[in-house]
């Protein structure tokens, strides 16, 4: 079973649950088994903050990367002429 976000009010399970509540697995607002997301529920994924970073890091070697060729391609200069 999956984790969720709520972003609108619910009812589940005869209990009633206000918007940016988390609900299912791991929570304190598990989901039954037969109960289907709703369109107002915003899937959460465990490795969601693990990927960010993963991505945050490889976007600043990305731009380490080129910031070093952009210094080592300076133009050249001889005797004042480019």
């Amino acid at each position: 079973m999956a984790r969720f976000k709520l972003t609108a009010p619910h009812y589940i399970d005869g209990k009633y649950l206000e918007a940016d509540v988390l609900v299912g697995e791991g929570t304190d607002n598990p989901l039954p088994e037969d109960y289907p997301p709703t369109p107002y529920m915003e899937a959460i994924f465990a490795e969601t903050p693990q990927a960010l970073e993963e991505a945050k890091t490889k976007v600043k070697k990305a731009k380490d990367r080129a910031a070093a060729a952009s210094i080592d391609n300076l133009p050249v200069t001889v005797g004042g002429e480019k």
